[in-house]
Parts: structure tokens; C-alpha cells; sequence
């Protein structure tokens, strides 16, 4: 069976508005694994907007702390094998109501491009995965270090629980169109680092169009909402554990 994610409202909410502005956002976000398939994303931390278009992963405030303590959550779950909290890392490409919405928009941005796909530079292409799933790739016009495929591929070797991206931008059907800023046509992909892929280095993963309901939200053994929390006894940052009935 093929790995789905799930998001609460309020995350596709909050995604879904990152888009929106004339500033890249980036943020963590959460999930949890509920089964060997399932991810549930319930938790994450505020938007952040950096001075410049391009915002990177240490831009994102305490972001070793919170990479730190998603790596001691998960220390007991790591002698079976597989992490159970898994940290997601979420960017957007601006684009503000208005504004004509460019091709490059609406793709993954690549910056090493392999020599199969150099006569493509320039442009905006659709190649599939592993799975066949299509995958919208604008290509760099020269050979550069900087591309969203090099930024996924540092956050990857960074924490191995820390290889999925949620990657919201103008939907496709929006390019060469006025931007509206209507969640319609806001686009949301999760996509997994994964070395082995020929161009871009990653895979599409599965978003459950069904937003996750009250019932579903007892199944984690975390609250939803922000991703960590401040322990005054234990004097520390801490993940925001549901307090159980004993």
C-alpha cells in the first residue's frame, strides 16, 4: 500500500495562505506515524518570512533545538526500525494577488540539472517517478548550487527523519493567469528526498484530500497544534505530548 499523509484544517489552512505575499515562508511541520503507511501531520511552527525570496532551513527560529528534540522522541521507536515522528520541512513560492503567475511558480525549482535534461534549461517540464506520478520541474538555465532539489537534498542528509517536504505554490492551472489568492488555486505536494531519483531527488508521497476529523485526532500521541513546547520543570523545549487518563 502506498504512503498517505494526512493534515489537519488547520494545517492546509495555514499552508495554503504561505503562497501569498511577495515573500518565500518556510516552516516544520510534524507527523506522526500511525501505521506503517499512515502519516498524520498535526503539528507545526509559526510561518517564518526571511528578508530575501529564498528562506532557508536555519532561518526557521531554534530549528537545531526542535531537530534535537524530535531525535530524542525518537530514539525508542529506532530498535524497530522506523521513526514514528517524522519532520517535515514546508517552503512556498510568492506570488501576490494581482500578479501574473510565471511557469517557474508552479514547479519544483532545479538547480543540477543532469546532462539527460540540459536542453530543457530554461523551462518548465513534467517527468514521472518512481511510481509514475508527474512531477512539474523548472530547470535552471545555468548550473547553480542553489534550487529547491539542493535544499531538500541538505535538509535529507540533515536527519533522515527530516526527508518529506510539503510544497505549496500557485496551482499549474493558475500560470500566465492574474493571481486570485483562492485556496483553489493554491497547490499543496508532499514529496520524499530520495538520492536514487535521476532529476530532483525526490518522489511524490500521497495528501489525502480528507482533512483529518475529531475521532482521528485521539489516534496520536500528540496534541495538534504548535510543534514543541516549553517544560518548566524539565527546563527545556519539549514535543507536546497528550496527557493520557491513567
Amino acid at each position: 500500500m502506498a504512503e498517505t499523509v494526512y493534515l489537519t484544517s488547520e494545517i492546509r489552512k495555514t499552508l495554503t495562505e504561505m503562497p501569498i505575499g511577495p515573500k518565500e515562508k518556510i516552516l516544520f511541520l510534524l507527523g506522526e506515524r500511525i501505521s506503517h503507511d499512515t502519516i498524520f501531520v498535526t503539528n507545526r511552527t509559526t510561518p517564518f518570512t526571511d528578508r530575501f525570496t529564498s528562506a532557508s532551513l536555519e532561518k526557521i527560529p531554534e530549528w537545531d533545538r526542535i531537530i534535537n528534540v524530535v531525535i530524542m522522541a525518537n530514539m525508542p521507536f529506532r530498535a524497530v526500525g522506523q521513526n514514528k515522528f517524522i519532520l517535515f520541512v514546508s517552503h512556498s513560492h510568492p506570488v501576490q494577488v494581482g500578479e501574473l503567475v510565471n511557469r517557474g511558480y508552479t514547479a519544483w525549482s532545479v538547480g543540477n540539472v543532469p546532462q539527460k535534461y540540459s536542453q530543457n534549461r530554461g523551462s518548465v517540464i513534467s517527468v514521472p517517478d518512481k511510481n509514475n506520478n508527474p512531477i512539474l520541474f523548472s530547470l535552471a538555465m545555468e548550473d547553480k548550487s542553489s534550487g529547491d532539489d539542493r535544499a531538500m537534498e541538505y535538509t535529507g542528509h540533515k536527519a533522515d527523519f527530516a526527508n518529506y517536504h510539503l510544497f505549496v505554490r500557485p496551482a499549474p492551472h493558475t500560470a500566465n493567469r492574474r493571481f486570485m489568492g483562492n485556496p483553489g488555486d493554491i497547490a499543496i505536494d508532499c514529496y520524499k528526498y530520495d538520492p536514487e531519483m535521476i532529476l530532483g531527488k525526490i518522489r511524490k508521497i500521497e495528501i489525502s484530500p480528507h482533512d483529518l476529523n475529531e475521532d482521528d485526532l485521539l489516534k496520536p500521541a500528540l496534541l495538534p497544534g504548535l510543534l514543541t513546547e516549553y517544560d518548566e520543570k524539565l527546563k527545556r523545549m519539549v514535543l507536546p505530548y497528550r496527557r493520557r487518563k491513567t
